[in-house]
């Protein structure tokens, strides 16, 4: 996938950090994209989202449940994440190597950086909420204090993920608690470089887990959660279709795409299992954040195609705007 100026560097370094290996599908060539894309046209209407009211609750709130559903589903798992102070990482790499490093310098500045990180439970990484009118949430993740151009690949590849924060945006409710558990998803996963090998499924499993986070906290919420990710997909789309946005901005909303496609298709499954088929699906996925299995590998194993997920998705938006919030 080739892009213009700086945005084909910043693709082959994410290509290059998160271990993909491809960053296409045939599904945007595909009748069922046609299909998926033509009913969200005909059925959604974003005027909607300002009818999803959420209950309010406090930060500990947030932070107690979303550490209760990821015990819940991940009792026996490695929840550890690479923590690190990144402003005084930062100094440190910068006092000793300058901010023009040489390439004879990676194997130097790898070494500091993992001679200054640890090992904590990602439910204990700090958590930053901010106000705003849109939910939404990050992770901060370790950024060099200078460019990695001439530090090589290799280099790249080895840099390990580590994180120093999560910052949740909008209002303490119960919806922010989903979003924190989709957070936290993206830095399990993150950890284990090549887990993933097609970009576009890399929100897949965060978006999986805060539909489950959701499932287990309150049905209402699960409702209105499903409804806001299918009026976002729709804009997603939108951007897509859009001929004025450029290139990397629509392989981005064509990550948000197939990921909550796949999604949706393991969520829906999930919601109709019996507990010995749920359990089953949580140690699979725990097999994924923990690095023994890769993702498409879980896809496969319970039969999670483009084009079931796709009829599953056009049954949503056909049900859950008819509903009043």
């Amino acid at each position: 996938m080739v892009f213009n100026g700086n945005k084909q560097y910043k693709y082959k370094q994410k290509m290059l950090s998160h271990g993909f290996e491809k960053s296409d599908s045939d599904f945007f060539n595909s009748t069922d994209y046609d299909k998926v894309r033509q009913m969200m046209i005909d059925s959604l209407y974003d005027d909607v989202t300002n009818d999803i009211k959420y209950n309010l609750c406090s930060k500990n709130d947030i932070l107690e449940n979303g550490k209760y559903i990821l015990k819940k589903h991940f009792n026996n798992i490695d929840l550890k994440v690479n923590y690190n102070d990144m402003d005084e990482l930062a100094k440190l790499i910068l006092l000793k190597f300058g901010k023009k490093p040489s390439i004879y310098d990676s194997d130097k500045i790898l070494e500091l950086i993992n001679n200054n990180s640890k090992k904590i439970n990602i439910y204990d990484v700090d958590v930053v909420v901010q106000s705003g009118s849109f939910n939404s949430g990050k992770t901060k993740n370790y950024a060099l204090p200078f460019s990695i151009k001439k530090l090589g690949n290799d280099f790249v590849k080895k840099i390990p993920y580590s994180i120093s924060s999560i910052y949740l945006k909008g209002e303490c409710s119960e919806f922010l608690t989903q979003v924190y558990v989709h957070e936290m998803t993206h830095a399990l996963v993150n950890r284990n470089k090549g887990i993933v090998k097609n970009m576009l499924l890399n929100e897949m499993l965060p978006m999986f887990m805060e539909k489950v986070a959701s499932y287990d906290l309150n049905n209402e919420l699960l409702d209105k959660v499903i409804l806001n990710r299918l009026l976002s997909t729709k804009r997603a789309l939108d951007n897509i279709d859009n001929s004025k946005n450029n290139s990397y901005l629509k392989l981005h909303k064509k990550i948000y795409i197939l990921s909550n496609i796949c999604a949706t298709g393991l969520f829906d499954l999930y919601y109709k299992s019996n507990d010995f088929v749920k359990n089953k699906i949580d140690i699979s996925v725990g097999k994924v954040i923990s690095g023994e299995m890769l993702l498409e590998d879980l896809l496969d194993e319970y039969n999670i195609n483009f084009d079931n997920c796709v009829d599953i998705m056009c049954d949503q938006c056909k049900t859950y705007t008819k509903r009043i919030y």
